[in-house]
């Protein structure tokens, strides 16, 4: 696994002929499958506990570490080419993202009772909760419409195993499943009061220990298909009217 990822990660810098996005697909959509679960997970500290949390957290920041390594392509084309409007909002929040896993590896070091404890870092832990916090929320919901942006490839791979003839009858139940998750993920978001913690309107973050694990974490994965199906389709609506306008210009000529 190491071998493979150092080594498409040093093609896709140019050291080999071209460009390169690394692994086989199978390889990182595995990756991609366990950081959001591992991401999921996080959300629930109170519930899992402290040496679980840090150790989950770990992992999903090497995961995104190595997914980043797996699409280095990316960075390598920023700048190039034409910037359409889908591709600056996949953009910009890329970045974000970035920017709020760099803010949560710079506080989870800071506040670490565990697994980077040995630092015996003292100082900063007031900041450290509050930007923990902000970029904890904003990663999720970042990576939520990451998910979504990126979700039509993965929509490609799942029809291609599926029986075409059982098409219209599988669509309409997906819409019709997707729809009552999306409402629900809805309602979840403003029953949590993620807009409080992504604003720091509070330090402190409320968990209902009346709750249910399995409650919890499903109001927490129909969050992430709201804000992931949301920019799924504000993506497909971009590209739909690029092509639109294409076939235009191309009539026109």
């Amino acid at each position: 696994m190491l071998k493979e990822i150092l080594t498409h990660g040093w093609k896709c810098w140019g050291f080999n002929k071209g460009f390169y996005v690394a692994g086989s697909l199978k390889f990182r959509i595995t990756i991609d499958i366990i950081m959001t679960i591992t991401l999921i997970v996080q959300m629930g500290y109170m519930l899992v506990g402290d040496l679980a949390h840090e150790i989950t957290g770990t992992i999903t920041i090497v995961l995104w570490i190595v997914h980043n390594i797996l699409h280095c392509r990316w960075y390598a084309a920023l700048g190039m080419s034409k910037y359409p409007p889908g591709r600056i909002i996949d953009t910009i929040i890329s970045l974000l993202l970035v920017i709020a896993v760099a803010g949560i590896i710079v506080s989870a070091v800071i506040l670490s009772s565990y697994v980077f404890s040995f630092l015996g870092i003292e100082r900063g832990m007031s900041f450290a909760r509050g930007l923990h916090m902000v970029s904890v929320y904003w990663c999720f919901i970042l990576s939520s419409l990451h998910l979504g942006l990126h979700w039509s490839r993965m929509l490609k791979i799942v029809k291609k195993k599926l029986k075409p003839e059982s098409s219209r009858l599988r669509d309409g139940v997906l819409r019709i499943v997707l729809t009552a998750v999306s409402c629900f993920g809805l309602y979840s978001f403003i029953k949590q009061q993620l807009v409080s913690y992504m604003f720091l309107r509070t330090m402190f973050v409320f968990f209902d220990f009346d709750q249910s694990v399995l409650s919890f974490f499903f109001e927490y994965i129909s969050i992430m298909v709201f804000f992931a199906a949301a920019a799924y389709y504000i993506s497909a609506l971009f590209t739909k009217n690029r092509l639109k306008k294409k076939t235009a210009a191309g009539v026109n000529l």
